[in-house]
């Protein structure tokens, strides 16, 4: 995605930093008009995201999760990263109820190795969901 970064927002992978994150992405998916339906849906798949890499990263040691927020005319992105364990090449494929929820929620989501190490997931909301607004895009 090409869309103006919006939010970054950063905390350590702890179960009490899953809820103030996944508020303020809430807040700012409001911010950012999307509609009552979106909002809810970009708050779970945000919760299922985290929750992920509070669970899985980092094999119960401290660590760092990335939220960032990107806004299309026609889309808001929001990306999960971590930069822990990584993704497990035995399970590629199969994810838990999770990954599949956020699927279902969103426009498209993906999984992916990050650069540097650790998960990066992106979830997109499609358009119709976000009003047209008059950014500038950058390419």
């Amino acid at each position: 995605m090409t869309g103006v970064l919006v939010a970054e927002l950063f905390a350590d992978a702890r179960a009490e930093n899953v809820r103030p994150l996944r508020r303020a992405v809430a807040r700012i998916a409001v911010r950012e008009g999307a509609d009552r339906e979106v909002i809810s849906d970009v708050a779970l798949c945000v919760d299922e995201a985290l929750a992920n890499v509070v669970r899985h990263a980092y094999a119960g040691r401290a660590g760092p999760m990335e939220v960032r927020v990107m806004r299309e005319p026609d889309e808001l992105e929001v990306v999960v990263r971590d930069m822990g364990k990584g993704l497990d090449p035995r399970r590629a494929g199969r994810f838990g109820i999770g990954l599949s929820l956020i699927s279902q929620l969103s426009g498209h989501a993906s999984i992916t190795s990050a650069l540097g190490g650790g998960a990066e997931v992106r979830i997109s909301f499609p358009a119709g969901s976000v009003p047209h607004h008059h950014y500038v895009l950058t390419g």
